[in-house]
């Protein structure tokens, strides 16, 4: 895989991850979170060499704790998660 494109990956990640967090902004957490589950059904092994489980499993977490009443969005993002 060209060094271009792992670039790209790795600030791709990045953006998600930075949506993730932005806390009180739902509609940037949905987004980020649905991109997520997308790259992830989709991904190869060379399309996650940058990515963290480290580093996203805090904010996934958070979402999926969160307690905010009456957000038709995945608050909880296990609803959002494929499983399979």
């Amino acid at each position: 895989m060209a060094i271009g494109m792992l670039r790209g990956a790795n600030s791709r990640f990045r953006s998600l991850l930075d949506g993730m967090k932005a806390e009180g902004d739902l509609a940037r957490q949905e987004g980020a979170l649905t991109e997520l589950c997308d790259m992830l059904c989709m991904a190869t092994e060379e399309t996650l060499q940058g990515f963290s489980m480290d580093q996203f499993l805090p904010p996934l977490i958070n979402l999926i704790n969160c307690e905010v009443q009456d957000v038709p969005l995945p608050c909880n993002p296990c609803c959002a998660l494929p499983s399979g």
